[in-house]
């Protein structure tokens, strides 16, 4: 009997814990997921190299290209939602930019034909900048 009201009592202490946690904005799910998505498409991409030279093949968690393609879609759908929720023009127009530069660096995951993984590595850079470069203008803007 203690132990099922042990089990009652976390269940709806986690009840509360749900009830209290605000819900995100649209904004703050772009900003968030966009993140996340980069974070994971970059994680798969390495996971894929370091199974390649293991001769191992690539599986669901390496599959870099597919998860390019689900976070495009995703951020995609969380920027039209933002998009909307954004009052001045100006911080429209650097929201898009944030969307260009998002774009841009999840595409920039795949690497060129014969890239050296130095200039891998520094385009990586290169982009993933862009991206808190055009975050701060949104900022600014807002």
């Amino acid at each position: 009997m203690k132990i099922l009201s042990a089990v009652a009592l976390a269940f709806a202490s986690l009840a509360v814990q749900a009830q209290s946690t605000p819900t995100p904005t649209a904004l703050e799910r772009y900003k968030a997921d966009a993140y996340f998505w980069q974070m994971m498409c970059t994680t798969a991409f390495n996971l894929a190299q370091s199974n390649a030279s293991l001769g191992q093949p690539q599986d669901k968690q390496s599959d870099w290209q597919g998860c390019i393609a689900d976070g495009q879609k995703a951020i995609k759908t969380d920027y039209a939602a933002a998009l909307k929720t954004v009052r001045k023009k100006p911080a429209a127009e650097a929201l898009k930019s944030v969307q260009v530069a998002l774009m841009s660096a999840l595409n920039g995951i795949a690497p060129d034909s014969e890239e050296r993984k130095i200039v891998y590595v520094q385009r990586q850079g290169t982009l993933n900048s862009k991206v808190t470069e055009a975050w701060a203008r949104f900022e600014v803007e807002q």
